[in-house]
């Protein structure tokens, strides 16, 4: 019977009780401890107030180690009060059965059978692998086992891939290499020796062991010849001639296929091959490159390495890094005209690349090409070159002039000085050489040779390059891979010199100038005589060799009024 004296303050009288969930652990009597007798240790202590007049049974009760157990069981929802809540001895409860004792557990401590607070496992616990149990492991085994310091410990076989050794697998069985720290392979001989293999000696590629030491591959390549690569080819296109024309230059007019190689800072050029076109050539033949082993040349069939890292990008005439380029010329020592890349990704067979070959241009003028790709050409793009001058007799003049006077299409060409001029042709504007459209099997051309001094006449004004496209407008191409390319003199050129482009334009940089989908110009530039350059156009660069500056414009054109527009500050109605 639990009770308090109400003279008594903050006591409560209880019997014993067994280790009941029900009265095992206290809840606060107001702070109070609970006694058996007044003088007498305490049976509980208490941690929770139940002395609240609407508290349902204590359920909760810790009893001391010093007190027999005793049972309290709640008896139809009993509130407790001050004076009656009933917990009985536990012999004296209805239908109440005495837990038997649990025997004391184990001192905690490593190797007492028991996995104590902190250890991982105890090498003592019934199943549990000690290090004894971890020997004589074979090829590539692991086992865990239980330390004596109650830690989970793992020791792998003395033979397993990666070990830097070359191990027995099995009967018979070995591994086929290994890799060692200092990035180099130990390979397996068939005669069971062993050899140490790396890439160097090598321009590139790596050596590795792979497959649980089991595949050896070594992939180490320089790039120049090789016995795996893939034949080389090229071709080549002069803008100024037609398509079954002689390309005007030397008999013995030369490609050669070289390569840079940078080695401690020092960039080298080793010859690859070389390949020739003489009198005979056709423009557009691909010819095969002759390669070269040692100081002579092998079979046209020899092969080159053809891996991407191969390949460089030329821009300006020059190449920024290792990798293939050709240059143009009548010999060796001629070399002096600029650089182009010849690119390869990974061919097996035979790797073609192609050139605009545009001849060195005359003092005083320039070459401009149109250049375009299978992708235009498969959608019916002709793209060709018009000028435009307010002063001349029809001031926008191009292509589309000579399908009725076929003497101003200019064909041919003839070598003059250290150049190569349009022959057997007229003339527009005693200075427009419009060339017929040509191409090879993935690029296509348009030119125009103009000599500026010649189309200036008197009163010099300014003189507008647009393209347009034969069999409609031109705003459906923006978005197309379309160039114009800007050939001009250079500076102790010879005749078979072969020079890059000295100014490109895209027409992709114009798109979004106009939303006129049926705009027919593309205003690629202006030539602009240096005494009416305007202040925004100061800067622009100067033609070598003539009084013009080149004045990007790039924009999308309704008409040929916009065109002048664009050239004057005085503007006029296109409406």
């Amino acid at each position: 019977m639990l009770y308090s004296r109400a003279d008594v303050a903050s006591s409560a009288y209880v019997y014993g009780c067994s280790e009941d969930t029900d009265c095992r652990t206290a809840q606060i009597y107001g702070g109070a401890a609970l006694f058996v007798e007044p003088g007498m240790g305490p049976l509980a202590l208490s941690t929770k107030n139940k002395f609240s007049p609407s508290y349902q049974f204590p359920e909760d009760l810790s009893r001391l180690d010093n007190v027999q157990p005793f049972v309290c069981v709640q008896r139809n929802a009993f509130t407790f009060t001050p004076a009656q809540t009933e917990c009985l001895p536990s012999q004296n409860q209805p239908n109440t059965t005495v837990p038997e004792e649990t025997a004391p557990s184990a001192t905690p401590g490593c190797g007492n059978g028991v996995v104590d607070t902190g250890e991982q496992c105890d090498p003592s616990e019934a199943n549990t692998k000690d290090v004894t149990q971890c020997s004589n492991l074979s090829y590539g085994q692991s086992c865990t086992y239980c330390s004596n310091a109650c830690r989970i410990e793992t020791v792998d076989s003395q033979a397993y891939c990666g070990n830097e050794v070359l191990d027995q697998k099995e009967f018979d069985v070995y591994e086929s290499c290994e890799q060692r720290s200092d990035g180099t392979i130990l390979v397996r001989q068939s005669d069971g020796t062993s050899a140490v293999e790396s890439c160097d000696g090598f321009e590139h590629g790596t050596v590795s062991c792979t497959n649980s030491c089991s595949i050896y591959t070594n992939s180490c390549f320089n790039c120049g010849l090789s016995d795996t690569g893939a034949t080389a080819k090229l071709s080549i296109v002069n803008p100024m001639l037609g398509k079954n024309n002689v390309f005007v230059a030397d008999p013995f007019f030369r490609a050669y296929l070289n390569r840079y190689v940078t080695s401690r800072g020092n960039k080298t050029v080793i010859p690859v091959g070389i390949t020739s076109f003489g009198a005979a050539e056709l423009r557009g033949a691909i010819t095969h490159v002759a390669l070269k082993t040692g100081g002579l040349l092998r079979d046209p069939e020899a092969k080159i390495a053809t891996q991407n890292v191969c390949s460089t990008e030329c821009v300006g005439g020059d190449c920024a890094n290792d990798g293939y380029f050709v240059t143009f010329a009548n010999t060796a020592t001629e070399q002096g005209a600029d650089k182009f890349a010849y690119t390869v990704s990974g061919q097996t067979t035979s790797v073609t690349n192609e050139y605009v070959t545009s001849p060195s241009v005359p003092q005083g003028s320039v070459r401009v090409v149109i250049r375009w790709t299978r992708a235009e050409k498969d959608q019916n793009a002709h793209m060709l070159g018009y000028i435009y001058n307010k002063l001349y007799a029809t001031p926008l003049i191009g292509y589309a002039d000579t399908l009725t006077q076929s003497e101003y299409l200019c064909s041919d060409a003839v070598q003059e000085s250290n150049a190569t001029v349009p022959s057997a042709c007229t003339p527009f504007e005693s200075g427009m050489y419009i060339h017929p459209e040509t191409g090879l099997e993935n690029t296509f051309v348009q030119a125009t040779t103009l000599d500026l001094d010649a189309l200036s006449g008197v009163n010099a004004e300014p003189i507008a390059f647009a393209v347009r496209n034969q069999d409609g407008p031109i705003a459906p191409w923006k978005n197309k891979n379309i160039i114009v390319d800007v050939y001009t003199y250079h500076e102790g050129q010879t005749f078979n010199s072969i020079y890059a482009p000295t100014y490109s334009y895209q027409i992709k940089t114009a798109a979004n100038t106009s939303s006129n989908a049926v705009a027919l110009l593309w205003h690629v530039f202006t030539f602009v005589p240096q005494d009416k350059l305007l202040a925004s156009e100061i800067s622009s660069p100067i033609i070598e060799g003539t009084n013009y500056a080149i004045v990007p414009v790039e924009s999308i054109e309704t008409s040929d009024c916009d065109l002048q527009n664009n050239m004057y500050t005085n503007q006029e109605s296109c409406s």
